[in-house]
């Protein structure tokens, strides 16, 4: 598939333009609107075929990030709260990292090979208010968490403890069944 790309460039000087990420990555949207942010490839049940992928623009970008950001201030997110993101590389990966950054957050990153004990001590260091799971396995270790919880090893700067997992929220990137 041949398409038209397009680079922008920044230059060391224009740095200063922008106050954070967010208002650099709005200030590209604006700017080139209709320039390709990303090809997303298209999932196939028959390996075989070649997968086709679907083009998606700045301007959609932006606009799924500032929906993601709606959804993350009415769900309480604010400045200087953390939120946790469980998932693999992919792009509403970025757009729900730059939604928080838009929110004001801080972007606590799990990953999707990351134990449920592991994903406790990240939880339990940035008592994060609002995590983001990719799929079922990663809601999986969130229930295992709040069921038996985990305990913290001693580090130079903290003793030992057992976690309390407290969270105000789950989202889920895709279809999921929720335990009751």
């Amino acid at each position: 598939m041949a398409q038209d790309v397009t680079t922008v460039q920044f230059h060391p000087d224009q740095y200063n333009d922008f106050d954070n990420l967010a208002q650099a990555f709005f200030k590209n949207a604006d700017n080139n609107p209709n320039q390709i942010a990303y090809d997303q490839g298209i999932a196939l049940d028959d390996l075989s075929i070649p997968r086709e992928y679907k083009a998606t623009t700045r301007a959609e970008t932006k606009e799924r990030v500032l929906k993601i950001a709606d959804y993350l201030m009415e769900s309480g997110v604010t400045k200087g709260d953390s939120v946790m993101i469980i998932a693999a590389s992919r792009p509403e990966w970025s757009e729900t990292e730059m939604a928080v950054f838009t929110c004001g957050g801080a972007v606590i990153n799990a990953y999707v090979r990351d134990t449920a004990e592991v994903i406790g001590f990240k939880l339990d260091d940035t008592q994060s208010k609002v995590v983001i799971v990719e799929n079922q396995e990663q809601l999986d270790k969130l229930a295992l968490l709040k069921e038996q919880g985990c305990s913290v090893p001693a580090i130079e700067d903290r003793e030992a403890h057992d976690v309390v997992i407290d969270f105000d929220k789950i989202i889920a990137i895709e279809d999921v069944d929720v335990p009751e």
